[in-house]
């Protein structure tokens, strides 16, 4: 479970959510840290709290507010790891109870972890997309749902190659689909002898493929580019590890050579002390004096 993961999520989600914001085309109004206006007044008021403009929400009070409303609320330490951060996040977005439906979903009958990641995610796009104001946002929306993927992928200790890879194959598929069915479209309005009604209906559908298929190969190209970032970002890690343990080994090395030297050193001393020793001159014992006066008998 991923119990002890808060803070990593945490962390993803105050990156994506920034910091102040007030844009009229946002449907939360005053935000600050991803936190509108009206939640942060309901927080302070059940905790006996004045009112106060968000923008000048602590980062205790926010971090409290994000694990209580969201990060409980789905009850995401029962989770396993990547799957608390894409239903964790998904929360923040569209609230509570679309996240833990999903999650319900994409859970059914236990499938493996990556694949439960993979359908959160593709279903949160998905219900992003239909929203009104995805014209506005849907770029944005679109690259952070990629990176909570990767990110979760991660998490969830699961390898990025095959799912980098996958969606390069998803979007080259996708991108050859709209090629065909612009083509067959074209061909079909050409050689046809219908109505201009009905080839206006058949331009509309094709239209309409076109653009399904242009979403979905706009979507896999999000997640690989995440994909990739999270593989580069890794082996930047990597080098910096393996480079900090390299640096460790030469100093280890270096402190156990000088203490080989010192030791020599101190062999050198002890045994030039020890040759001192044996070659300084013995004393000669006293000797009774002779001149002493014989006895009287």
């Amino acid at each position: 479970m991923a119990k002890g993961n808060f803070p990593t999520c945490l962390a993803f989600t105050l990156k994506q959510e920034g910091g102040f914001s007030d844009d009229p085309a946002d449907p939360g109004g005053h935000t600050m840290r991803g936190i509108i206006q009206k939640t942060y007044d309901a927080w302070r008021a059940r905790h006996a709290l004045p009112p106060s403009d968000v923008a000048q929400i602590t980062s205790a009070e926010a971090e409290a507010i994000y694990r209580s409303a969201y990060w409980d609320a789905i009850k995401a330490d029962d989770l396993a790891p990547g799957v608390d951060l894409c239903s964790f996040d998904y929360a923040v977005n569209s609230g509570p109870q679309k996240a833990l439906a999903e999650l319900a979903k994409a859970t059914l009958g236990n499938p493996p972890t990556e694949q439960i990641i993979n359908t959160i995610s593709s279903d949160r796009l998905s219900f992003l997309h239909a929203l009104g104001a995805w014209s506005r946002f849907g770029a944005g929306w679109g690259k952070r749902v990629a990176a909570c993927e990767a990110l979760a992928l991660v998490l969830a200790n699961a390898s990025l190659v095959p799912a980098a890879a996958k969606a390069k194959e998803k979007q080259d598929e996708c991108h050859a689909k709209i090629a065909g069915t612009a083509a067959v479209g074209a061909l079909a309005v050409y050689q046809s002898s219908v109505s201009l009604w009905g080839v206006g209906v058949l331009a509309a559908f094709a239209i309409a493929v076109v653009a399904l298929y242009a979403f979905v190969a706009w979507r896999q190209g999000q997640r690989r580019d995440a994909l990739d970032a999270g593989l580069a970002d890794m082996a930047a890690k990597k080098r910096a590890l393996d480079a900090s343990r390299l640096a460790e080994t030469t100093l280890k090395a270096a402190v156990e050579a000088n203490i080989a030297k010192q030791r020599q050193q101190i062999k050198t001393a002890e045994q030039a002390e020890a040759a001192l020793t044996d070659s300084a001159p013995v004393s000669a014992s006293p000797v009774k004096s002779s001149s002493a006066a014989p006895e009287d008998h």
